[in-house]
């Protein structure tokens, strides 16, 4: 399924989730913290609660535990990016 917004994705302790992205996203630590890994990054990110990182794309691996919120950031490519199972909607 292809996310058509901005949406959020709940990791819990133990969990890796697996985002498919063709296009790039912002992801926004909401809660917690988490640690990403693009497959178009040089290096792994840490985030904590309140702290974001733009360009993510390709294989993007979550780890950690809390609440990231992922926004596609070109608006023409709305469907760019793969929903993972879990994810709760933003507009909920």
């Amino acid at each position: 399924m292809r996310a058509s917004g901005d949406f959020r994705v709940v990791v819990g302790a133990g969990e890796l989730v697996r985002l498919d992205c063709d296009a790039p996203v912002r992801v926004l630590c909401e809660q917690g913290a988490l640690w990403i890994t693009s497959s178009a990054a040089a290096e792994d990110i840490c985030l904590s609660a309140g702290q974001q990182a733009q360009g993510c794309q390709g294989v993007v691996l979550l780890e950690g535990e809390g609440v990231l919120r992922v926004s596609l950031l070109d608006a023409p490519a709305r469907q760019a990016c793969s929903r993972p199972t879990g994810l709760v909607d933003c507009a909920t």
